[in-house]
């Protein structure tokens, strides 16, 4: 009776502890995604933060505008700067004639304790997969595939492969790994892009 009682001890101290790979940071997101945390919205650029609970029946004023009638479609766990530990990503929607559209994420991070929130603008951040890279877009001829990194508590991102239009508006300049490219090069990047996985997407609610 004594061993099976220090085996059942044994069985809870071990279900209490974080399994590997899982931090405390993990847990303090789920605390935030049910609104049992408050997190600082920070601003991405300018570092501005206020403290907020997030809204459990979905709505979300994103970028403070209640107009747009946003709200939370879903989440996913995503290391999106490739540090071991996952971000929270939720996709902010806003519906138009009895359909929904994406309009951007809330991008929920650990940091020093406590946890950080940043909007992003879908031209910011668009098309997210499960590796953590995204689209981004600056105008027609302005656009590319990057990661999001964090310095000095702010979003920045990382692009891997990107085109640009030089100074006339004529010319386009393409880059592939960081290094000048083909136009087709591009596109076979824009291909391999496409072709990966979306995150493991759960509904808000």
């Amino acid at each position: 009776m004594k061993q099976i009682t220090a085996a059942l001890l044994t069985i809870a101290v071990l279900l209490s502890l974080s399994l590997p790979g899982m931090a405390e940071d993990e847990n303090a997101l789920e605390k935030v995604l049910r609104g049992e945390m408050e997190f600082s919205l920070t601003d991405a650029y300018t570092g501005e933060e206020k403290a907020v609970l997030l809204p459990q029946d979905g709505h979300w004023d994103f970028l403070g505008n209640p107009e747009w009638n946003t709200f939370f479609s879903r989440y996913a766990f995503i290391d999106l700067d490739g540090d071991g530990a996952a971000e929270a990503a939720l996709e902010i929607s806003q519906p138009w004639e009895n359909e929904a559209y994406l309009s951007g994420y809330l991008i929920l991070r650990e940091q020093d304790g406590a946890v950080r929130g940043y909007e992003m603008y879908i031209r910011s951040m668009n098309e997210l997969k499960a590796d953590g890279s995204f689209l981004y877009s600056s105008g027609a001829m302005d656009n590319g595939f990057a990661f999001l990194r964090f310095e000095n508590g702010l979003p920045v991102l990382t692009p891997f492969a990107w085109c640009e239009s030089g100074e006339n508006m004529e010319t386009v300049y393409f880059y592939v790994d960081g290094q000048p490219a083909a136009e087709d090069e591009f596109g076979q990047a824009a291909l391999q892009q496409d072709a990966k996985p979306e995150p493991d997407w759960m509904p808000f609610r």
